[in-house]
């Protein structure tokens, strides 16, 4: 069973399509389908059904052209709605093999290859960006407008509306009115054409195009900027190492004392590895480069400082490293978040190979169910994390664009969170702007609470209990919103703490009550199961899914049985699309390519297996300070993990993210509690023995006060049994001197570290009142000192981000090159690009050559060949010169050299012994 759950959570789609990324200007997916070859000419509406059971569905069809050859048609299908659109192309066709069915999209991008104009279809764009539903920006439509459209549909993700006009010449007649200068709230409204494309593959990179796409390897010269970033906001910064595969820049000053170029050569430690592109492999090396400091910061070349940035930024002798999180790891399945991993409750979405089994949730007979019968939902109230109304539609749902609920009250500040509608992160971002929200004190003894009506956001305030407001439940509740009015609701809304009927003898108190949505789904199985941690449980048969299931529960809370959300129910359709186009893979804002994100689930499973579970955040794209240290302790744990990243030449699935893996084995690296630090700590006087006053201290550390008698006399005792058990040459004094301690009890023997380390009651009790700590202080830090932009195609778009960067200039900004460098915009956000580097980093660093000159070698083993031929030419060259000099000073100066050599070393005069003949007379 856990096999094929595994393998239905891990298979791949069947659908090529769904690998493929429309990057088009504002590209939206549509409920239509297209039919290639087209359907046969005498095929109408009625007769659809029987060729395509699934399409009975459709609403619409016609055939158009298509782009590169006229004289063949496609076949369009339109639906209602997306789910009609899904269950057809998941459905079986009769048209045979050759038959292709694609989902289509629809865009303003007129350049890009393979598009149809749409005729009948136009785009309105210029709104402002607060109207998320289709009835909002309806009634506000001006009624030049209005009166030429017969059908009005929203994509607030997008920040357009498509628009089905009453007659093809419409659109005409309407771009002129918007020149008229017609506006919503001051903001001017644009008309666009729409155009229909449906093979993504022309504008569109696979997942296996995108480790070796040109953005990856193209040039922008951030590297340039962000030298002279380093020594505009950090001059005391000492050395820079370039990593690089070779290469050197042609600007680049090698003469310069602080910069030094590292090849992948120096690094690596297998040779046989080489030559590689991926970044996770070339990272796992660099705290190996030769002259590093234990703490060095890590770039990226395309990260730059924006702000004066100073060491504390990164670590704080108090506090330890600073550490800044983003977003949360990837679900390692669909509709399984994190939280939900190891959590007591055996989640089917969870039971999979690649959720390690919900982390054994599923094993044995004591695992829960989250959704039992009769709890509305939600199974063991409390027991999940707040704001997570049941799992919602996809277990996914989104309170603000780039907000998943999942993010609230999670501990960490989202600023796409800190808004009203959230709630404003639940609190994570602080309590400032808690005033704009209703405020329930909560107090004791009262079950009733009643929330005007129009109030659709406020929490609970323990002012009341506690007498203290520093601690806050943010709550949500929702407005009655209906089409017609007709359930008229009561002006006040009642919470009734108590369970309405006893179901599986759950219970709820008012310290864990939470207001709960019931999901439009039902999210229990349809297969027979019974609920094993339970007793008396009933099994639960095949369950009637969708709202009926809703009709006969009665519900959790009084407005659940007198129905007054049901026209929520009724907007099931319109929730769906918009989470649609969010949740379809990816989210929005915070997206991931497929490699990097399988990378971080493939690590978050090992951390997972190494440390436990828990819910984890993936750290900023910025600098990182490393220490050498730990990141060889993390390799040293993880030998084989890390020479597999090492060995891999492009980006891999099984790679071992180089910030996210050492972020989290700080973070979660444990330091075994240590007996004899403890002593020291106790041993205030450092004399070697605890005297009466530090053997009460200890006792209050491993006791519960109010410390008795008891626990004194009893503490007293162990060290005596200990000391009659234990050999005489641990209870005895070595190398102490002599201590005058004279305790309570004459029967005590000195109570010295030897004697506290081997008793073991007393290191038993030790270990049970003292917690292992973190080997490593560290700190979590927010998103308010980041500025991440990922820089895309869309000219318009480019400019506002860079505006942004330029308004609101932040400590670290990284400006991630994710643009088409085939698309013919490409040259223009360059450019762009080029143009906010210059006016960010004007000034030329020290680092660089001066403009009129440029390296004559591009490759470090180009200059290294000539650096070795000019040390030889140099040595010679020295070795010739010297002997002309010795030759010309000896031709020259030879006569005095001789004079001066005589004069320094005279020679010696040799006396004759005087002739006999002489001496005689």
């Amino acid at each position: 069973m856990r096999e094929t759950l595994g393998k239905n959570t891990t298979e791949p789609t069947k659908k090529s399509e769904k690998q493929l990324e429309c990057l088009l200007t504002h590209c939206i997916k549509v409920p239509m389908l297209v039919l290639d070859p087209p359907l046969p000419a005498n095929c109408t509406l009625k007769d659809l059904p029987t060729l395509y059971p699934s399409f009975h569905a459709a609403s619409d069809m016609f055939n158009v052209a298509k782009p590169k050859n006229p004289s063949t048609n496609v076949s369009v299908v339109v639906f209602d709605t997306t789910k009609d659109v899904e269950d057809a192309h998941a459905g079986p066709f009769k048209g045979g093999s050759k038959q292709m069915v694609w989902r289509a999209y629809l865009t303003t991008d007129k350049e890009a290859p393979g598009l149809v104009l749409m005729q009948g279809l136009a785009f309105l764009s210029g709104f402002p960006p607060t109207f998320k539903e289709t009835s909002q920006l309806k009634t506000k439509l001006p009624e030049k407008l209005s009166s030429k459209i017969k059908l009005l549909r929203l994509y607030s993700e997008a920040s357009v509306a498509l628009l089905k006009l009453n007659n093809p010449k419409g659109f005409q007649e309407l771009n002129k009115q918007t020149k008229k200068n017609m506006t919503i709230d001051g903001k001017e409204l644009t008309i666009s054409p729409a155009y229909l494309l449906w093979d993504l593959s022309a504008i569109s990179q696979s997942k296996q195009d995108e480790d070796v796409s040109a953005s990856r390897f193209e040039d922008n010269e951030e590297l340039r900027y962000s030298l002279r970033s380093i020594e505009r906001h950090a001059p005391w910064v000492r050395n820079i190492f370039i990593v690089t595969n070779g290469q050197i820049p042609s600007w680049l000053n090698l003469d310069n004392p602080r910069v030094t170029i590292v090849t992948h050569q120096d690094i690596f430690q297998n040779l046989s590895h080489l030559p590689t592109f991926s970044s996770p492999a070339i990272e796992s090396h660099i705290h190996r480069i030769e002259g590093l400091s234990q703490k060095f910061i890590y770039l990226n070349d395309d990260v730059m400082f924006g702000k004066d940035v100073w060491p504390d930024d990164f670590y704080s002798h108090s506090k330890g490293q600073k550490v800044y999180l983003t977003w949360p790891v990837p679900n390692c399945a669909e509709g399984c978040p994190g939280s939900w991993i190891k959590d007591g409750y055996c989640d089917k979405a969870c039971n999979n190979s690649a959720c390690d089994w919900d982390g054994g949730d599923c094993s044995g007979n004591t695992a829960g169910n989250r959704f039992v019968a009769g709890g509305g939902g939600t199974g063991n109230i409390g027991a999940g994390q707040h704001w997570q109304f049941g799992g919602g539609i996809n277990t996914i749902s989104y309170c603000n664009q780039g907000c998943a609920n999942s993010w609230l009250a999670d501990k960490f500040c989202d600023q796409a969170c800190n808004v009203l509608s959230c709630g404003f992160d639940a609190g994570d971002c602080g309590q400032d702007h808690f005033h704009e929200l209703y405020k329930v004190t909560l107090l004791p003894n009262q079950t009733h609470y009643v929330v005007p009506k129009g109030e659709y956001l406020s929490y609970f305030s323990f002012a009341g209990e506690h007498r203290s407001e520093r601690w806050t439940a943010p709550a949500e509740t929702v407005t009655v919103k209906g089409r017609d009015h007709a359930l008229n609701p009561p002006p006040v809304l009642e919470t009734n703490a108590r369970l309405a009927q006893p179901t599986l003898g759950v219970t709820v108190s008012k310290e864990n009550l939470s207001p709960l949505i019931v999901p439009p789904e039902s999210h229990l199985p349809k297969e027979e199961e019974s609920d094993r941690a339970e007793g008396n449980a009933v099994p639960v048969k095949e369950l009637v899914p969708g709202r009926r299931l809703q009709q006969n529960y009665p519900g959790f809370l009084p407005w659940e049985k007198k129905k007054y959300f049901q026209d929520l129910l009724d907007e099931e359709e319109s929730l769906k699309t918009q989470l649609a186009y969010f949740t379809d893979s990816k989210h929005t804002g915070r997206q991931l390519k497929d490699t990097f994100a399988d990378s971080l689930r493939y690590v978050n499973k090992i951390l997972n297996s190494k440390f436990g579970f828990t819910s984890r955040k993936v750290p900023a794209h910025m600098p990182h300070m490393i220490d050498r240290i730990v990141m060889q302790e993390l390799q040293d744990m993880f030998p084989e993990e890390f020479d597999k990243t090492s060995f891999h030449k492009v980006r891999h699935s099984e790679d071992m993210q180089f910030a996210f893996s050492y972020f989290y084995y700080l973070m979660s690296a444990v330091q075994p509690l240590n007996i004899s630090q403890v002593f020291h700590e106790v041993d205030t006087d450092q004399s070697g023995v605890l005297s009466d006053r530090e053997i009460r201290t200890l006792a209050t550390r491993i006791h519960d006060l109010p410390l008795s008698l008891q626990d004194l006399t009893g503490l007293e005792h162990m060290l005596i049994n200990c000391s009659k058990m234990l050999p005489a040459n641990i209870t005895q004094l070595n190398n102490i001197p002599p201590t005058q301690e004279a305790y309570y009890d004459p029967n005590l023997p000195p109570v010295t570290k030897s004697l506290v380390t081997n008793c073991k009651p007393v290191t038993d009790k030790i270990h049970k009142a003292y917690k292992d700590k973190n080997k490593y202080r560290f700190e979590i830090m927010g998103e308010e000192e980041i500025a991440f932009k990922m820089i895309r195609t869309n000219v318009s778009h480019v400019v506002g981000q860079l505006d942004d960067i330029r308004k609101n200039p932040r400590k670290f900004v990284c400006l991630n090159d994710n643009i088409d460098h085939n698309h013919k915009d490409a040259r223009t956000v360059k450019a762009v690009l080029r143009d906010f580097y210059e006016s960010m980093f004007p000034i030329p660093s020290q680092f660089e050559l001066p403009r009129e000159y440029r390296n004559r070698f591009l490759h470090m083993h180009e200059l290294q060949e000539w650096r070795a031929y000019r040390d030889k030419l140099k040595f010679w060259t020295h070795c010739v010169l010297a002997t002309l000099i010795i030759f010309t000073i000896f031709s020259f100066f030879a006569e005095q050299i001789i004079a001066l050599k005589r004069k320094i070393f005279p020679r010696r005069r040799i006396h004759k012994e005087a002739s006999p003949d002489r001496i005689r007379v």
